[in-house]
């Protein structure tokens, strides 16, 4: 539903979303009591990569006003 979203609300509350639903996801995975942990530790890698490319991603987008 956020990528559908675009270009009806500004793109840095898109980029915040998606980093949102990246840490809810990564939450669920390590907290669900009945969900296999599965390579704890590349989820965890993988999901902060991510973020990270989110956050200069919105960084980028702050700067040049398409927030």
């Amino acid at each position: 539903m956020i990528l559908f979203s675009r270009h009806r609300i500004p793109d840095g509350w898109i980029i915040g979303g998606c980093i949102g639903a990246f840490l809810v996801q990564w939450l669920f995975d390590h907290q669900a009591p009945d969900v296999p942990a599965r390579y704890p530790r590349l989820s965890t890698a993988l999901t902060a990569g991510a973020c990270i490319s989110l956050a200069v991603c919105l960084d980028q987008a702050l700067k040049t006003g398409h927030v």
